[in-house]
């Protein structure tokens, strides 16, 4: 049996994230247990503990490290990220991140280069790319040539947990699973709490629109037969097949290339560069 930690609370009993993860790692549908947490938030660290069944709490991640086989970290702000998940990519135990990895480039590079020296797995970012439309989409993007590629996503540009980048890796992760990783660069147009970005491909460009007042999800690209695929994205049953690819990772002994998350955090604070500073933004820059 896999013994899990839990670092971050991310909105306690409740609802979110945490409570999410350790209801079904704790389900018995698979071999994992939650065995600790550690959490920002003292009252909703214990309110998830009792909720769960956790016996431990930790004062500090550190307190987990000989408990453990795996961590996933969970604080909604990224900004806590490396806190959290460092002691345990030096110790090469393996990390499932919730979205965003980070939320600056520096954090980003610091964490990676610490899991790659030590052997440490990496799973996690956002749980929409492993919607089934995405491997649709992926399929005849490798069949066809692209004219231009669409994705949407609602954003909350100054959240509290960590600004834009809390909602921003939603799409440029679903854009780098389908398109791949070799974006040029990004400009931005902001019209009050709405936000359109243009990612570069070298052959084509790609548009997120985050539009802050609209729920809806949608996935698509143009092709130059004159065709086109444009679909709404169903979301259900996002955290059981996050989940799932974590469990995998346990498993197998493969985990994400940990460049693909530095890649993903670069593309957001891109974007909030093009947003200051309305240019063209290089990903090269970052």
């Amino acid at each position: 049996m896999f013994r899990i930690g839990m670092l971050g609370s991310d909105g306690g009993g409740k609802g979110g994230h945490a409570i999410a993860f350790t209801k079904l790692l704790n389900s018995g549908d698979y071999d994992t247990k939650v065995v600790g947490i550690c959490g920002d938030n003292p009252e909703e660290t214990k309110e998830l503990a009792e909720t769960a069944a956790i016996s431990l709490i930790a004062e500090k991640p550190e307190e987990l490290l000989d408990k453990v086989d795996a961590v996933c970290v969970m604080p909604r702000d990224g900004n806590r990220h490396l806190y959290y998940a460092m002691p345990f990519a030096k110790a090469g135990i393996p990390i499932f991140i919730d979205k965003p990895f980070t939320c600056t480039v520096e954090d980003a590079k610091i964490l990676a280069d610490a899991a790659k020296e030590n052997g440490a797995l990496l799973c996690g970012g956002t749980s929409v790319k492993y919607a089934a439309v995405f491997k649709e989409l992926q399929a005849l993007v490798s069949e066809k040539n692209v004219t231009s590629g669409y994705f949407s996503f609602p954003i909350t540009l100054h959240s509290q947990w960590g600004g834009m980048h809390f909602y921003s890796h939603h799409l440029i992760e679903e854009m780098l699973q389908v398109f791949g990783l070799k974006i040029q660069s990004v400009t931005a147009v902001q019209v009050g709490d709405n936000l359109v970005v243009v990612a570069k491909y070298p052959d084509f460009p790609v548009i997120m629109n985050y539009a802050s007042s609209y729920g809806g999800v949608h996935a698509g690209a143009y092709f130059n037969d004159e065709t086109s695929f444009l679909q709404e994205v169903n979301l259900d049953g996002g955290y059981r097949r996050q989940c799932e690819a974590f469990i995998e990772t346990l498993k197998t002994g493969k985990g994400d290339d940990p460049d693909y998350y530095v890649l993903a955090v670069k593309i957001s604070n891109a974007i909030c560069k093009a947003m200051d500073e309305n240019r063209e933004v290089f990903i090269n820059e970052m």
